[in-house]
């Protein structure tokens, strides 16, 4: 089970590697953002931009590919930085986090439901990953809730969809000009039961995504109980717990697994059976008197 830190260093990396490929894709189309393009400045500046002039600035051809450059750069880092070092890795969050809302707030048109899951998951990462605490906590909470509520809603709107039970519509989404692949929208026009396939776990997986929150988790350690530790009762004369095992080690011992061996006096009070105590006293036929050895009285020494 990830902590706050962990899931939001997580988060970071799987969003850096989709805002990397973004902006990647963004800079090889540089014709659309270039002069008579579909997102020039002057197409998409003449829509009213309330913000300062300084972000505005960078919202022109040749410091928005800076903007996308950066972008790139800091998603390709993250999933580098994300296991190696958590200030690093809440610089990189803020710094994706706002290069995304600048290129959200240059222009929306043909944005869906993933860059705005984008945006959420990156302001999440980077509040869990700077402040932390209850803070980082609730923001953990509120995107697992819209990430449960949008799988399903999805999930649900594909499945009375005739063309995703059927399996057409993956083909139809890879002729677009913004998801096309021609070859694999081919592909699936001629293997309609393989397109089918495809489209029924999408949908399976999104309206099963809830169960998430429910099913348990992998046991810690593999299928072997964790070893218990324990304090011995007795104590060596520096007052620390004596341990159980003859080398310098730590002070603690493990009581199972493995068990204890009643050889060493420290581990004695954890053996599985006592030790009957040694009768004292003279052995007859009978069986053991409690009376003294002859000549014991006498100071004579035992042999």
């Amino acid at each position: 089970m990830l902590n706050e830190t962990e899931t939001a260093r997580a988060i970071l990396a799987v969003c850096g590697v989709g805002l990397a490929v973004s902006a990647g894709r963004d800079l090889r189309q540089r014709h659309e953002f270039g002069e008579g393009g579909a997102l020039a400045w002057a197409v998409v500046g003449a829509y009213p931009h309330h913000c300062p002039s300084a972000v505005r600035a960078l919202f022109v051809r040749d410091r928005y590919r800076a903007v996308l450059a950066v972008q790139c750069t800091a998603g390709l880092a993250a999933p580098v930085v994300a296991p190696l070092s958590a200030p690093g890795s809440a610089v990189l969050a803020c710094v994706l986090l706002t290069t995304l809302l600048l290129g959200l707030h240059r222009n929306d048109y043909g944005t869906d439901g993933a860059d705005q899951m984008a945006a959420l998951a990156l302001l999440t990462a980077a509040a869990t990953l700077t402040v932390g605490g209850t803070v980082g906590r609730l923001f953990l909470a509120f995107l697992t809730g819209q990430l449960v509520l949008r799988y399903l809603i999805a999930g649900v709107a594909k499945l009375v969809s005739p063309s995703w039970r059927d399996g057409s519509c993956l083909a139809q989404i890879l002729s677009t000009d913004s998801y096309g692949s021609p070859t694999i929208a081919a592909l699936l026009r001629s293997h309609p039961l393989v397109a089918a396939l495809m489209a029924w776990g999408v949908m399976l997986l999104e309206v099963t995504f809830w169960l998430a929150l429910v099913l348990p988790g992998p046991r810690a350690g593999g299928s072997w109980p964790r070893a218990r530790p324990c304090i011995s009762a007795s104590r060596s004369p520096w007052g620390s717990p004596r341990s159980c095992s003859p080398s310098s080690g730590p002070t603690r011992r493990w009581c199972s697994p493995p068990p204890p061996s009643p050889a060493d006096p420290a581990c004695a009070d954890h053996a599985t059976t006592a030790r009957p105590p040694r009768p004292t006293g003279t052995r007859s036929a009978s069986g053991w008197s409690s009376s003294p050895r002859p000549g014991a009285a006498r100071g004579r020494p035992e042999r």
